[in-house]
């Protein structure tokens, strides 16, 4: 399973000092339509590399 920490080692591996941007068009979250209503939630695997 990918972890935080594990991504952040391969990234510091692979590039060294040079940044790493990831754009995505894609919201975090997973939508439901519930009896005519739109649920939403975070995704229980979502990482986020921000910090």
């Amino acid at each position: 399973m990918w972890t935080k920490e594990g991504l952040q080692q391969i990234v510091r591996r692979e590039l060294g000092d040079y940044r790493l941007i990831v754009v995505s068009n894609r919201q975090p979250y997973v939508h439901q339509l519930v009896d005519g209503k739109v649920h939403y939630e975070v995704p229980k695997g979502a990482i986020c590399l921000c910090g």
